[in-house]
Order: structure tokens, then C-alpha cells, then sequence
């Protein structure tokens, strides 16, 4: 477990421009429409598209972003040239099944949370590998909530610890810039349309800071489903094919002896 923390986080930092990318396409149009709708607001009190409109954003284009991110890392993972558009392509290839899975995952954790929290929580860290498993390995419905929670034997609490852990210091962070932005709002003339681009700024930076929890996450899927050891076997399969070149050890003294 501690294994794929580390590798995650390193799968992340080494490909922050390519994830965030992806993320921000996403996720800053949702978020400055989030923000201004609120801004335009006269009422004090929430209103149901202060609701609504999140959800929706998040349950419609919340499956793009994380298919590409996902195909993103796993190209990366196996040290395969991978792009932005080639990301964004395979997040809308894999959108219907993923859409579709993920919505059906988040009504059952729902569903479960309303009877009783506890079920809730241990229902949704079984279904945490369910992109992973529509993603890579072309699932859906039934059989990726199935794979998903075959793979999560024995590492639900360890991925609790890390979920808890993240996220924990993510709002910790977001909060405090919020304040912080609350502060400026209240002792200098801020308008609400700038308020709003702060808190839009805030949201979104959110957003690319937990792209992390899903790269750890990732390598989580990466062991327990074994393509580690696929991958290995490639490379050795390519090393054996490909003829080795004539030794130099780039002295110009002594020049590489022609066969």
C-alpha cells in the first residue's frame, strides 16, 4: 500500500502539465458557471440550483475527466508517449460506460448512506477501482462493480486512510485560502464578480490537487489486478527481440572493435 502512495505521487508530479491539462478543460467551465450563477444571485439562502447545477456538472462531465486522466496515467505508467488529445479522445470513447456505471455505483452508495452511513462508506471503497476496471479493462455495470470489489479485498482500509487522509488536508488547504479570500472580500471594495473569480480560482485549483488520490489509486489497481507483471513480461519480451548493439564506451582512444 505504501508502495503505490509513493508511485502514485511520483506518476503524478512527473505529469502534472498533461493531468492538469485535462482536469482544468473539465472542470473550470463547470466551476465558473457554479460561481457565477451564485454570484448572481439576490438570496442569501440556498437555492436548489446551488445544488442542482453542481451535481449535474459533476455527474455529466465528471466521468470525461476522470476517463482521460485515467488513460493518461496508464500510458505514462508504461512509459508510452501519450497527449492531451489522445487523453481527451479515450475520455469521451470510454464516457457512456463509465456515465453509466459510475451513476448507477453512486445511487446504490446513496441509497446505502440514507439506511445506514457505515454500509454506505464501505460500499463506496469497494466501488473506488470501478473507473480503473471500464477504462483499461472495458467493463461495465455489474462487472466492473464486481472486479472492482474483488480488488479491493484486504485494501479497503488502507484506502480509507488514504482517502481520509488527502482529502482531509485538501479542504484543509481550500479553507484556508477561503478565508483568506472571505477576508479580502470583507475589508476591501471586491466586487461579487471578482469574489467569484476568486472562489473559481479556489474550486479549480481543488480540482487539480486531487488528481492525486486517483494516480494513487491507479497503482493500487496496478498490483492488485497484476498488470504489473504483464507489463514486465512486455519489456522482457521486447529486450529479447530487440539485437543488442556493439558495446562503446565512448573513449576515442580506444574505438568499438568492428565485427
Amino acid at each position: 500500500m505504501y508502495e503505490a502512495i509513493g508511485r502514485g505521487l511520483t506518476l503524478w508530479a512527473r505529469n502534472i502539465p498533461l493531468l492538469s491539462a485535462i482536469t482544468l478543460t473539465v472542470w473550470l467551465p463547470g466551476n465558473i458557471a457554479i460561481n457565477y450563477v451564485a454570484s448572481q444571485s439576490d438570496s442569501d439562502t440556498v437555492t436548489p440550483a446551488d445544488f442542482w447545477l453542481p451535481t449535474g456538472i459533476e455527474t455529466i462531465f465528471g466521468p470525461l475527466c476522470v476517463g482521460a486522466v485515467i488513460y493518461a496515467l496508464d500510458r505514462r505508467w508504461q512509459a508510452r508517449r501519450v497527449g492531451y488529445v489522445e487523453s481527451m479522445r479515450a475520455g469521451f470513447r470510454c464516457w457512456g460506460r463509465l456515465f453509466i456505471t459510475t451513476l448507477l455505483a453512486d445511487f446504490l452508495v446513496g441509497l446505502s448512506c440514507l439506511l445506514l452511513v457505515v454500509p454506505g462508506i464501505i460500499l463506496a471503497l469497494r466501488y473506488s477501482l470501478i473507473g480503473m476496471a471500464v477504462v483499461l479493462e472495458g467493463r461495465s455495470g455489474d462487472s466492473a462493480r464486481s472486479r472492482s470489489t474483488s480488488l479491493m479485498r484486504g485494501r479497503m482500509w488502507g484506502v480509507f486512510g488514504i482517502v481520509v487522509v488527502s482529502y482531509g488536508f485538501l479542504l484543509g488547504l481550500v479553507g484556508a485560502l477561503y478565508l483568506a479570500l472571505a477576508f479580502v472580500y470583507e475589508s476591501t471594495p471586491m466586487t461579487d464578480f471578482q469574489y467569484s473569480i476568486g472562489e473559481t480560482v479556489v474550486d479549480s485549483l481543488l480540482d487539480v490537487l486531487s488528481v492525486p488520490v486517483l494516480a494513487m489509486l491507479f497503482c493500487i489497481f496496478v498490483q492488485a489486478s497484476g498488470r504489473e507483471t504483464e507489463l514486465e513480461v512486455v519489456i522482457e519480451q521486447i529486450a529479447e527481440e530487440t539485437p543488442h548493439a556493439p558495446f562503446d564506451n565512448s573513449n576515442p582512444y580506444h574505438p568499438p572493435s568492428s565485427q
